[in-house]
């Protein structure tokens, strides 16, 4: 069946002039490419990295595979980007923390559908899929091992998947692959370091907003000050996981998860409670049953939860505390830091405060994105 003229607008790139080589804040810039549209049908727009950028980034990856048939270009559009782009900043850094294993992160729309470490690639995707696999349609999926023919046959399997971004494919792999429409990056091993502009540019109508790029500092727990309650090495270990993937999505975020992945977020809510319950939602299956009873279902996941910012009232930890999730990361600043806090204790959950410099109280960090 042929696509309807109105589906077709998608596939269309829309030629923009833009230059091969400029000038941006920060420095000299280089066209990586043009964009099949910007971030809607119809509207130009073009990709550009900073010279010389070294490093695990989306600027420095290279096409392995544009599509199923052979010859055939598939232009990334500018939703493509920003999603690579979050993924595999995400990934590495998930990786960083924890380098035994191996990191996985799916994204939609600058949102983690799910966000997992792992012994192995194929159990990482594995994990991270099965976040919010409802919302991973389209999706783009960063790992941080090379990809091998177990994991290529999941990934195959999935509902459709527009970019998988890896150090590499295996040969069996790339048979899989082949026989699919996912477009194939490969990107340099996460170990090594980004050399770059650390700087964020956003524009806005008439100006442009400049601020230094966010990267969490909570990378162990002596970052934490914890306030109430005896977490163990997994609780640690899960709050530490869920507070980077939250901090890499949409403010406001609530996220929960155990210490091997994230099992839900809220993102984007203008309420932090309808972020918790979002949270809750995904991490419960989807099954309001679940999440609007009185059994403490969490409790039996060991679900932990990340806030990326203070929270304002009781009512999202009173509601985290009814599912039964064990405690919290989050940073302080609210008017009513005690009746939270108190509210917390109160449930019989720990409390974990994000100090970026250890022993220091006077300082937290948020993780608005």
């Amino acid at each position: 069946m042929s696509r309807r003229a109105d589906q077709q607008q998608y596939d269309k790139t829309v030629t923009g002039d833009y230059p091969v080589k400029g000038n941006m804040l920060t420095g000299p810039v280089e066209k990586v490419m043009d964009l099949k549209y910007g971030r809607n049908p119809g509207y130009t727009g073009a990709f550009y990295r900073d010279e010389g950028v070294e490093g695990p980034c989306i600027a420095n990856v290279s096409i392995v595979k544009d599509t199923k048939k052979s010859g055939e270009r598939k232009d990334a559009g500018f939703i493509n980007i920003e999603d690579g782009n979050m993924a595999l900043d995400t990934a590495v850094k998930i990786k960083k923390v924890f380098p035994e294993y191996a990191s996985a992160v799916v994204v939609k729309h600058e949102t983690a559908c799910g966000a997992a470490r792992s012994n192995s690639p194929y159990e990482a995707l594995y994990n991270s899929w099965e976040g919010d696999p409802l919302s991973a349609y389209g999706s783009v999926i960063a790992l941080s091992e090379i990809m091998d023919k177990e994991t290529a046959e999941m990934a195959a399997s999935k509902r459709l998947i527009e970019w998988i971004i890896a150090p590499g494919y295996t040969n069996e792999a790339m048979d899989v692959l082949n026989k699919t429409g996912i477009r194939l990056l490969q990107v340099e091993p996460f170990d090594k370091e980004f050399k770059g502009p650390n700087l964020e540019i956003k524009s806005v109508k008439g100006g442009y907003l400049i601020t230094e790029r966010y990267d969490t500092k909570i990378v162990s727990p002596e970052f934490i000050e914890v306030k109430f309650g005896n977490p163990t090495k997994e609780d640690f270990d899960a709050a530490i996981l869920n507070w980077i993937a939250c901090g890499k999505t949409k403010s406001n975020c609530v996220s929960v998860g155990d210490n091997y992945r994230m099992y839900g977020s809220g993102a984007g809510q203008t309420s932090r409670v309808d972020s918790a319950m979002i949270a809750l939602y995904k991490a419960s299956g989807r099954d309001f049953e679940k999440l609007l009873g009185e059994k403490k279902w969490a409790k039996d996941l060991n679900l932990v939860a990340a806030s990326d910012a203070f929270w304002p009232f009781t009512d999202g930890p009173e509601m985290l505390a009814k599912a039964g999730v064990r405690g919290c990361i989050y940073p302080t600043g609210s008017d009513r830091d005690d009746e939270v806090m108190e509210a917390f204790d109160r449930n019989g959950m720990f409390v974990m405060i994000t100090r970026p410099e250890p022993g220091n109280k006077n300082k937290t960090e948020r993780g608005f994105y």
